[in-house]
Order: structure tokens, then sequence, then C-alpha cells
């Protein structure tokens, strides 16, 4: 059955990748065994938790209003669907970590979820057409292009054997 979404379900779609996001990289904080990477991971989490309340303040700016429907979709719940994607939450983000990865594997699966949000949040554009919007997704892409270079750079740094 398909449902539709309105710009208020995508944006709760996007907080919800947020706080996955930030979910992940608390755990890999706690799993980092140097306080630099660990100091890292923790910068990354609350810059996701930032990008949610961006999000939250793009859906109140929208007011209560009923929306019209933007898309159509599987009949999922916002949660749902942003489990499907990005940080998903089967498992959670932060439950997929086992504790036996090395920051090599952790720095390489966060560098996958970055990409895949900037895929989302390229395709989140779609849902608005209200320019401020659009430009505040844009900007939180850079933040995730950002995200990537500071990843790589842990990557690089990480040494020759972490890019196999």
């Amino acid at each position: 059955m398909l449902a539709n979404l309105t710009i208020h379900d995508v944006l709760e779609i996007a907080q919800q990748i947020e706080r996955n996001g930030a979910a992940f990289y608390r755990k890999a904080a706690k799993s980092a065994t140097q306080d630099k990477t660990r100091r890292l991971f923790a910068e990354l989490a609350q810059q996701e938790l930032e990008h949610e309340s961006v999000f939250a303040n793009m859906k109140k700016s929208l007011g209560t209003e009923p929306q019209q429907p933007t898309a159509k979709t599987h009949s999922l719940s916002p949660t749902a669907i942003a489990g499907l994607a990005v940080f998903g939450i089967r498992p959670g983000p932060a439950e997929q970590f086992t504790g036996k990865e090395t920051l090599a594997e952790i720095l390489r699966s966060a560098i996958a979820k970055e990409k895949d949000s900037i895929v989302f949040y390229t395709g989140l554009k779609g849902f608005t057409s209200d320019d401020q919007h659009t430009q505040t997704i844009d900007h939180i892409i850079d933040e995730e292009m950002h995200h990537i270079y500071t990843l790589n750079r842990a990557l690089d740094k990480a040494g020759p054997t972490a890019h196999t």
C-alpha cells in the first residue's frame, strides 16, 4: 500500500537519521582507545545532534497547518523509512559494534554512512520548494562532506594498512 509523505514526514525522517548518526558516533567514541579519536567521534556526534535540531526548526517553521503530500512511498513510519537508509536502525547504528572492530573499520563504516546521508539529503531537497530550506539542506550537505574529509584524514593517519 502506498502512503503520502508530507514535508513534515520527510523532516522527521531526517531528524531520525541524525539521531541515529549521533548514537553511532557516541558508540564509536566509547570504543576509541586514543583521546584524539574519542574527541573526533564525540564532536561528530554533537554535530549530528545540531543537524537534528536544524531539521526540527525547519519543521516548526512550517507551522501546524496540514501539509500537502510530497511523495508516495510504502506505508511506513518516518522512523522505519530512516532505518532503510544511512544510519539505519536494524541493527541500531550503535549496536552494530561488536567491540572487535579496528579503528580503520569504524572509520570506513562512518565514511560510507556519511556518503549515504549526502545522497539522502540531496533527495530531500526535492521535497521542499522553500529556498531557505533548500539552502539549509545544502549547508548540512556541506557539513556532511566535511565529515567525510575529516574521517578520511583520520583514516590516513591510522596507517597504510587502514585502507585495505
